[in-house]
């Protein structure tokens, strides 16, 4: 079931059924590195999607509000040695549970940053609000996280 507010998040962000707080940013683009310190400086941090419950209520979100659903996302994994990783506040923690699109992720060296599809009629529908690993250097617009105020 779809459930948002902005109880408990302050103006811009909306609460989930998960007690989370997410903001949306399409408007300004920014690399992975900019868009995380975009997120701190709201006092939180990337999107880390660390449950199926989440990434569903992220993507069901995303899919109900038409101005998120054809942007490019930044999410708050990366990879490093190989490994994909969520950056923490305290500590980074290994990314479990997945929700890659077909053929993702692509062992290419230079695509070390995590990013959730849009719903481009290019991509097929299989592929829309999934993730994909792209260039950090990239901008697109992110999804920041924080907790409940």
């Amino acid at each position: 079931m779809y459930v948002a507010s902005t109880i408990g998040c302050g103006s811009g962000w909306v609460k989930s059924g998960m007690d989370g707080c997410y903001k949306f940013v399409t408007q300004d683009k920014k690399t992975w590195t900019e868009a995380r310190g975009m997120c701190q400086d709201m006092g939180g941090d990337l999107v880390s999607l660390e449950t199926m419950d989440e990434i569903y209520w992220i993507r069901g979100y995303r899919s109900y509000h038409s101005a998120l659903r054809p942007e490019w996302l930044w999410l708050g994994g990366y990879r490093v040695d190989n490994k994909w990783m969520w950056r923490g506040k305290l500590a980074d923690t290994p990314i479990g549970i997945t929700d890659w699109a077909g053929k993702e992720p692509q062992d290419i060296p230079a695509e070390n940053c995590l990013a959730m599809f849009g719903d481009e009629k290019e991509w097929p529908a299989t592929h829309w609000f999934r993730w994909l690993n792209i260039v950090c250097d990239y901008k697109y617009g992110y999804i920041c996280e924080k907790s409940m105020t």
